[in-house]
């Protein structure tokens, strides 16, 4: 075919996809954003926010909804896009026209590349800098409605708030069967400011605060009769202190931590080098060579990774999710344009949809722990087992047109 027909045949495939994956990135992204009004809206208008602050604080969770609706929304443009060509036997038409797989192919793939850029750059710049900036406004928001004239509590509704004298630290908390439960605390770093307890992340998980004498006294117990979480981190979104990094802070924290790591196995090395000593040495007592001996065995196996370095990779095993979906739907394209290399792509096509599984269950944990639905959490499977069934549906009309 010519060059002309070729660009037309590119224009139409791309509009026809772009159509509709902005279609479905709306509805998933009302869908995601009115999910977070529903869960802040009522508290933050208890607190006395207006609705014009309310609006644009919900804003600021945009680049977090789109990195949410981007894989599934193209998915489903995909879909119904080319499921829709394959079922009126247009691309069979194509085919007919001389045109290629390739061709046919070539909008898609350049179209996934592009979010594929998009979401790189929304889930490690725009995102953390979006909730660094809500941040920041939320904390404005709220000392406009906090009067602050000494350190001490003051009720609005059903939330305390435990204010230090400087204006930028306080704790928010829920009373709840006699005790408050922190769900929000600001990380100062410091002790105690004038009586007032700043707690870290860190400490939340355990703490319970008593309701005595206006919050000065704390102790310290199990809170695992809680069926949520203490503590709704706004530095974090999912209990994680490296969630806001951007990419490069990413690098210099793997960085750090890899450097740890390897000063560990140093000092597990050395460790071992004198234990070895200590055994070559005649007439020791028994009791203390069997010691000894067990720590030895402890020593030669690898230290493990620290909870930081997990939370890290875990982290950016979460962002890269949608950048591995995107990709991988490129080739999952292919194959179903050429189902002849079916079983060549057999190892892709499984990839793609281990990593869809991975994707949506660490999404629907982390939804949960942050979140703090009032709901079910199996509510959260839903929406995307019912997107499944229908690409499922589509999939098996596109199969049995083409063995007709």
């Amino acid at each position: 075919m010519s060059q002309w027909h070729s660009k037309r045949l590119y224009r139409y495939l791309l509009v026809n996809l772009a159509f509709l994956h902005l279609v479905f990135t709306l509805l998933f992204l009302c869908v995601v954003l009115l999910s977070n009004v529903w869960y802040f809206a009522p508290e933050w208008l208890r607190l006395g926010i207006s609705v014009k602050h309310i609006v644009v604080m919900v804003l600021f969770f945009v680049p977090g909804a789109l990195l949410q609706a981007t894989a599934i929304a193209v998915t489903m443009a995909f879909w119904v896009g080319y499921g829709r060509l394959q079922f009126f036997k247009e691309i069979d038409a194509m085919r007919t026209l001389g045109f290629s797989s390739y061709q046919i192919f070539r909008p898609l793939l350049h179209y996934a590349i592009f979010w594929m850029l998009v979401v790189s750059i929304t889930a490690f710049a725009i995102y953390p800098w979006s909730m660094h900036m809500f941040k920041d406004y939320y904390t404005r928001v709220l000392t406009l409605h906090v009067s602050v004239q000494k350190h001490g509590v003051q009720k609005l509704g059903e939330t305390i708030f435990y204010v230090s004298s400087n204006r930028n630290e306080w704790v928010i908390s829920s009373q709840e069967d006699g005790y408050q439960r922190i769900i929000w605390a600001y990380q100062s770093g410091s002790d105690i400011i004038n009586d007032v307890r700043i707690l870290t992340a860190e400490e939340v998980s355990i703490l319970l605060v008593d309701t005595k004498n206006n919050g000065k006294q704390w102790h310290w117990g199990e809170a695992s009769e809680f069926s949520y979480p203490l503590i709704f981190d706004i530095d974090s979104q999912s209990y994680n202190p490296y969630d806001l990094l951007l990419f490069k802070e990413l690098l210099a924290e793997a960085g750090k931590l890899w450097g740890e790591y390897q000063k560990t196995i140093e000092r597990y090395k050395h460790r071992r080098e004198m234990i070895q000593e200590v055994l070559s040495i005649e007439g020791l007592p028994d009791s203390e060579r069997h010691e000894y001996e067990l720590e030895l065995q402890n020593l030669e196996k690898s230290p493990a990774f620290s909870v930081d370095m997990v939370s890290l990779l875990f982290v950016v095993f979460l962002r890269f999710s949608h950048i591995t979906l995107i990709v991988g739907l490129a080739i999952f394209a292919y194959v179903l344009l050429e189902y002849h290399q079916m079983q060549r792509w057999l190892i892709p096509i499984s990839g793609w949809i281990m990593m869809t599984a991975l994707y949506w269950i660490s999404f629907y944990l982390i939804s949960f722990r942050v979140l703090r639905l009032l709901w079910h959490p199996y509510t959260l499977l839903i929406p995307i087992t019912l997107v499944y069934l229908i690409n499922l549906f589509i999939g098996i009309l596109i199969w049995k047109n083409k063995r007709r």
